[in-house]
């Protein structure tokens, strides 16, 4: 070790990183090589594959932490169903259909629901944080507003008929010719947004606008290009993650909407 240096570790003997690092460059220091080109290349090939190990895992989790807020938002909606229920002799809202999506949402239900503690931002799903947007919300006001869910109302556009809850409490209804009393832990009251056109789940094009330039609807949870599945609240208030093929096709017409 040279003097210059031994003279600076006397005059600083509490700096013992710093010593021993004077230390290193000093007697160590002069032994270091650069990477080679080699190494360096087999360095970031190392990195690049944990990289493509841990995104797809973060990814998932990512997605999980929306489809648990997304069914919290939908038992939100449940339970504002709920009061607005109870205020009204166990009945729920019933839609006038001016729409033509079954998220087409007459403003006076809307607002009725709204009165009952509804939030705008709990209609819509996080997975598809870009659709809560006041060019969908003001769509078609003060005729309807477009939401991010399903609703099961009376009269809710295209949904074919027994689908519709009139009250909280089930009522039967005629499928097949025969008469069935759903279980309220089974009858659907709102659902994720899960829609199609030509088995096309990623870009259904509608009437939505976004600086002059139509944009694309979509199925809120994917799994690459085919639904993963969707959140569902029920009469009794629950709400539960419901796989794809679990499914059924709920509308008449174009697009068509499943839960």
């Amino acid at each position: 070790m040279n003097t210059r240096l031994q003279h600076e570790i006397r005059l600083n003997p509490s700096n013992g990183v710093g010593n021993l690092w004077l230390y290193y460059c000093a007697v160590g220091g002069a032994r270091r090589r650069a990477f080679t080109l080699i190494e360096l290349l087999v360095v970031i090939a190392i990195i690049a594959i944990l990289a493509s190990m841990l995104l797809p895992s973060l990814s998932r989790a990512k997605e999980q932490s929306k489809i648990t807020k997304c069914a919290n938002n939908l038992r939100q909606v449940g339970i504002a169903c709920q009061m607005y229920a109870d205020d009204n002799e166990d009945r729920l809202p019933v839609e006038a259909p001016k729409g033509s999506w079954p998220w087409d949402m007459d403003c006076t239900v809307i607002d009725a629901l709204l009165r009952e503690g509804f939030q705008r931002h709990i209609l819509f799903c996080p997975s598809q944080a870009e659709f809560d947007d006041d060019t969908v919300w003001d769509f078609a006001t003060p005729n309807f507003r477009v939401i991010g869910y399903t609703p099961t109302f009376k009269y809710t556009p295209r949904l074919v008929s027994t689908n519709w809850n009139e009250r909280m409490t089930p009522t039967s209804i005629r499928v097949g010719g025969k008469s069935i009393l759903p279980s309220p832990t089974d009858r659907e009251l709102f659902a994720d947004a899960t829609l199609s056109r030509e088995n096309n789940f990623k870009e259904i094009v509608g009437g939505w606008v976004v600086n002059g330039q139509l944009k694309a609807n979509r199925t809120s949870h994917l799994n690459g290009s085919q639904p993963a599945g969707g959140n569902v609240v029920y009469l009794d208030g629950h709400a539960s993650w419901k796989k794809f093929d679990r499914m059924s096709l709920r509308t008449m017409g174009d697009p068509s909407f499943w839960y």
